[in-house]
């Protein structure tokens, strides 16, 4: 059946040998073009394989324009087959030297305060053993230790002075008082900012604030410091927003995402968010946290929810407040 199908597609020959043989000579010549195209594609197949997944060393051996160090064109067949020189084996490049750490005790930053305690001999220690005069100092000999004041707490008392007329003894006017991150609360902006940086910062929950806070003598419950964090939020949003500012108005800004699990209210699982660094050529830096990859989300304050910024140390934590004591 298929030689049936054949040869009702089979052209009908000439009649005459001579057009038989030009038909032959015409099929001969279109083998011979498609072998040919068929090998050239072929090499180039061969020379793209070895170009992407070759050694690096045999890569450009048939780049016609890599110029070769040593040609055999004018060498007989004899000579073009031996080695102009003994293969040379290759060298491995000399390893880096390891690195060094400096030994020793480190000099401490000249900008942390000093305190200079001067160590005296007795009067009877001063007596020369030669004659029994008294020893001058003719010079000093220091040495250097480290020391850890422990933080401790202060009261700041804002005295706001009266002012009346002495005369009318009426139009009685007193200071106006600074204003504070939260009004009318205990804690000052020096307090809140440890509380916050210790929790978002160095990731010390407040349960954990709260015995520090004991064992300084005054006791800070942990409520009492959610509620701080909650309520210093509105004033954290207004500073991250002029920070961010400035990290857009940057010409160059370094970002990098890790991904993240985000707990959403009302859903049994988890969803992927990605939480973004973002550094400037300023020194200043920030943190975000977006539900996706778009541009959009990732510019800081994009998502609704951005870190807190801190400068010039790249560390930085979200300014979202715990919604309960249990989660701190």
């Amino acid at each position: 059946m298929e030689q049936d199908a054949f040869q009702g597609r089979r052209p009908p020959l000439p009649p005459d040998v001579e057009n038989c043989h030009r038909v032959i000579w015409e099929l001969f010549g279109a083998l011979v073009a498609s072998r040919a195209n068929e090998e050239r594609s072929e090499a180039e197949k061969a020379e793209l394989i070895r170009r992407f997944f070759g050694p690096r060393r045999e890569r450009f051996d048939d780049d016609p324009a890599q110029g070769k160090l040593f040609p055999t064109d004018g060498l007989a067949d004899g000579d073009a087959a031996k080695p102009l020189l003994a293969p040379v084996m290759e060298e491995e490049p000399p390893a880096a030297p390891p690195k060094k750490h400096p030994h020793g005790r480190r000099r401490f930053p000249p900008h942390f305060p000093r305190v200079r305690r001067e160590h005296k001999l007795t009067e009877a220690e001063r007596l020369c053993p030669c004659c029994g005069k008294l020893r001058k100092v003719i010079g000093e000999e220091i040495s250097e230790q480290l020391d850890y004041v422990p933080g401790h707490y202060q009261v700041i008392d804002h005295v706001r002075f009266k002012y009346a007329c002495e005369e009318c003894e009426e139009h009685v006017a007193i200071a106006v008082k600074p204003p504070q991150p939260i009004e009318k609360g205990a804690a000052a902006a020096g307090l809140l900012a440890h509380i916050g940086t210790s929790k978002f910062g160095d990731h010390l929950p407040t349960y954990r604030q709260e015995e520090i806070s004991d064992r300084h003598g005054w006791l800070i419950p942990r409520t009492t410091q959610c509620g701080w964090l909650r309520q210093m939020s509105g004033t954290l949003a207004l500073l991250v927003a002029l920070m961010a500012a400035e990290i857009l108005r940057s010409r160059k800004i370094h970002t990098d995402d890790t991904s993240v699990p985000v707990i959403v209210p009302g859903e049994t699982k988890t969803k992927k968010g990605y939480f973004w660094a973002l550094a400037t050529t300023s020194a200043a830096t920030a943190s975000t946290i977006s539900p996706s990859r778009t541009a959009a989300m990732v510019r800081p304050g994009g998502c609704g929810v951005t870190a807190a910024i801190s400068r010039p140390m790249p560390t930085a934590g979200t300014t979202a407040s715990p919604s309960s004591p249990r989660d701190a």
